[in-house]
């Protein structure tokens, strides 16, 4: 397939199709997002999709890693490696969060409250393999135990996510790793990086 034109003026045509992607998602649930939409809201060629693209699936994927923010396992569950046992389990957030990881943040909110299999398949997934690359853990080497509790505390902040009505941000999520739950949750993590 050749390549999308280049000579255009503003957005390129990826970007475009990537802010399609975003904005379409925010109005209408995932399983009605079509290549067709997405391709007519961007203002391409559906050829022009496919250059970037094999499916929508593909592209929630890709966009999904694009839109994680590296620290984001520190800054949500704290500096879990470094603390000894019975020492406070804190959160970093600064007091100001910036708009650019409120806005990383909101995406992680779509693909959680988009109703669809997929895209919270996406966030846990893509959720616990940042945190076990933060931890330097090799995920091969977890017993079916540590990988159960894994699968406890992602799929739990992915449900926490996904809870309609209430708007959840960066500082609520950060206040529940502060409660007893989180503490919980943050010991069992440390234990599980110190471990493996």
């Amino acid at each position: 397939m050749p390549r999308p034109r280049a000579d255009q003026q503003g957005p390129s045509a990826q970007e475009r199709l990537e802010a399609a992607f975003w904005g379409l998602l925010a109005e209408r649930p995932y399983a009605d997002l079509t290549v067709a939409a997405l391709s007519a809201h961007a203002r391409v060629n559906h050829n022009t999709f496919y250059y970037y693209f094999a499916n929508i699936d593909d592209m929630a994927e890709q966009l999904f890693e694009r839109n994680l923010l590296p620290d984001l396992p520190r800054r949500v569950l704290g500096t879990f490696s470094t603390r000894s046992p019975g020492q406070e389990d804190t959160t970093d957030w600064p007091v100001e969060v910036s708009a650019d990881v409120r806005a990383h943040f909101a995406r992680a909110v779509l693909f959680a409250r988009s109703g669809s299999v997929t895209l919270t398949d996406i966030l846990k997934r893509s959720l616990t393999s940042l945190w076990l690359e933060a931890a330097g853990v090799d995920a091969a080497r977890l017993s079916p135990g540590q990988r159960d509790q894994l699968e406890f505390v992602f799929g739990g902040l992915v449900a926490v996510l996904a809870v309609p009505g209430d708007e959840v941000t960066p500082d609520r999520l950060a206040e529940l790793m502060g409660s007893p739950l989180g503490h919980g949750l943050l010991t069992s993590l440390r234990a599980i990086a110190q471990g493996a």
